[in-house]
C-alpha cells in the first residue's frame, strides 16, 4: 500500500470505537446491561467482532483508492490480552493504523481532539469495528473538503451477514440519513457533532446518493441488535 504525502489534500482520520468499556456512559445499548463487562469482553462476542473487523472492516480501508488516511483505533485496558495482541497482529504492516488505549468515552474524545488539533485541511470519519466503507468512499469524500465545518452523510448501503459456514452474505439495500456507518466531518472532529441521528439540528449536513457507500454488519451481538 503506497502512502501518499501531499499537502494539497486533506489528511481523512478514521476514528474507531473497538469494545472501550466505559459503565458511566448512556450511549450504547450493552452498558445498560447487568453483565456488561462480561459481556463485553466475552468470548462469543469478540471472536465474532475480530472476525467481521478482518474479512469487512479492515480490507475495506486497506483497499481505498485514496491513500491520505491514517486510522485510529481505540480499545480498554481491560481488553484481554489475546485479542489485543490478535489486533495488533492484524496492523503491524500498516504505519497508517495506530492503535490507542483510552480509559472511556470522555478521554477517547480528548485523545481524537488533540489529534486534529492546529490542523487546517482534514476530514475525521467515524466507523465501527464491524462495519466497512465502498472502495471509492475516501475518495469520493475528499471531493467535499472545501466544506468546512458541513457533515457528509451517506444514506444509502448495504446489510451483510454471517451465513452458516462463516462467510460474509451481503443482502437488502438500506436507506437511512444521519447514519453513524461513515458520518464525515469537514474540517471538524465528528464526534464533536455528539448523536449522529441529531446532527441536522445544529450543522449543514450534505447528503451524498451514492448507493452502496457501506456495508453494516447485521447480528443479534452488534449493540444495537441490527436485523438482516
Amino acid at each position: 500500500m503506497k502512502i501518499i504525502n501531499n499537502n494539497n489534500l486533506p489528511i481523512i482520520y478514521i476514528f474507531t470505537r473497538f469494545s472501550i468499556y466505559d459503565p458511566n456512559s448512556k450511549g450504547f445499548n450493552l452498558i445498560h446491561d447487568k453483565n456488561y463487562q462480561e459481556k463485553l469482553f466475552s468470548k462469543q462476542r469478540l471472536d465474532k467482532k475480530f472476525y467481521i473487523f478482518k474479512t469487512l472492516c479492515l480490507p475495506h480501508i486497506l483497499e481505498q483508492e485514496y491513500t491520505n488516511w491514517r486510522w485510529y483505533i481505540f480499545i480498554s485496558p481491560k481488553l484481554p490480552l489475546y485479542y489485543k495482541c490478535q489486533l495488533i497482529e492484524m496492523i503491524k504492516l500498516y504505519p497508517q493504523i495506530n492503535i490507542q488505549e483510552v480509559l472511556h468515552f470522555k478521554e477517547f474524545l480528548s485523545f481524537t481532539n488533540n489529534i486534529v488539533n492546529n490542523q487546517n485541511n482534514y476530514i475525521t470519519v467515524r466507523l465501527d469495528d464491524d462495519d466497512g466503507l465502498s472502495l471509492e468512499f475516501l475518495d469520493l469524500l475528499c471531493s467535499y473538503s472545501k466544506h468546512k465545518n458541513s457533515i457528509v452523510s451517506f444514506p444509502y448501503g448495504t446489510k451483510v451477514c454471517l451465513n452458516n459456514h462463516n462467510k460474509l452474505i451481503y443482502g437488502k439495500k438500506m436507506h437511512q440519513k444521519n447514519n453513524a456507518f461513515g458520518m464525515a466531518g469537514i474540517n471538524f472532529n465528528i464526534f464533536n457533532a455528539g448523536n449522529h441521528c441529531y446532527v441536522h439540528r445544529q450543522y449543514r449536513v450534505i447528503y451524498d446518493m451514492t448507493p452502496n457507500m457501506y456495508y453494516v454488519f447485521c447480528d443479534e451481538m452488534t449493540d444495537t441488535k441490527r436485523k438482516f
